[in-house]
């Protein structure tokens, strides 16, 4: 699994930018963002900085955070122990440059900067965070067979980006046409795939109205425990 490349000889000191991303809502994009931003700073001891750069603000909601009138001067909070620059939609109307330029507020005093990306993929948000370039696109992949077409999409971005492509597969029951999609999606992405797959997925509705990451809520819960080991392999393979 190739986590990170190596390291811009132009920002030696520049924080690993993980953004996330699916091409498509109701993905669980968010939940994973989130979680894995919470494992990392919880379970590994990174500094990490969130981004919300979705028009929706999901980030910011699931997060427990206020919504800003103006996302692109406010100043982050800390929630959850974890800078959370917010969202929502003030930042329908952003250019890509805005964007960039809020994303690099993020980069001050972080180890990681995790980016929620918004659904659609002609949105400006990819152009900036890909034209950082981010180190890493975390692709949440739904297991049934309409995500293989925006998830190829977004690694063709990425591709032409030089930024390295980990494809995480959620919504796996191992049945049925979850069992069929995955088997296409270890074709088509080999090993770019993760190495684990989201498989229980009870206890991220939970933590969204509990206004927490899935981490911290059920630590214990099949995704909690995917969203470690995605953490870990991330520490382990690329940390900077």
């Amino acid at each position: 699994m190739r986590t990170s490349p190596p390291p811009r000889a132009d920002a030696p000191n520049a924080p690993r930018v993980i953004a996330v991303g699916s091409g498509r809502g109701g993905s669980g994009k968010t939940t994973v963002a989130l979680g894995l931003a919470h494992a990392l700073a919880s379970g590994f001891g990174r500094r990490v900085a969130m981004v919300d750069l979705d028009h929706q603000g999901s980030l910011t909601l699931y997060a427990g955070a206020r919504p800003v009138a103006d996302p692109l001067t406010a100043e982050p909070v800390v929630t959850h122990g974890i800078s959370l620059f917010r969202g929502g939609e003030p930042l329908a109307g952003a250019t890509a440059a805005q964007l960039l330029r809020h994303l690099r507020r993020a980069e001050v005093d972080a180890d990681e900067v995790l980016v929620d990306l918004p659904p659609s993929l002609t949105d400006p948000s990819h152009a900036a965070v890909l034209s950082r370039p981010a180190d890493l696109l975390v692709i949440v992949a739904e297991l049934e067979p309409g995500s293989l077409q925006p998830a190829s999409k977004l690694r063709a971005m990425a591709e032409a980006a030089g930024v390295a492509v980990l494809v995480l597969p959620n919504k796996d029951n191992a049945r049925g046409v979850t069992g069929g999609t995955l088997m296409v999606l270890q074709g088509a992405f080999g090993r770019e795939m993760a190495s684990v797959a989201i498989k229980d997925l009870a206890a991220a509705p939970e933590s969204i109205s509990k206004r927490k990451p899935v981490t911290a809520h059920r630590p214990k819960a099949p995704i909690s425990q995917a969203l470690y080991a995605v953490a870990r392999d991330l520490v382990e393979n690329g940390a900077k």
